[in-house]
């Protein structure tokens, strides 16, 4: 059961982990689009 536990635990973790860097990307670029536009 713990193991099991913990392989979905690094799961979950890897997941979100991709989500999270996904959404900082998306920030960064409208971020740059929004500063090259006052340029």
């Amino acid at each position: 059961m713990t193991v099991v536990m913990k392989k979905t635990d690094r799961l979950i973790l890897n997941a979100t982990k991709r989500y999270r860097m996904s959404w900082e990307e998306a920030g960064l670029q409208v971020t740059t689009s929004i500063e090259v536009q006052q340029n």
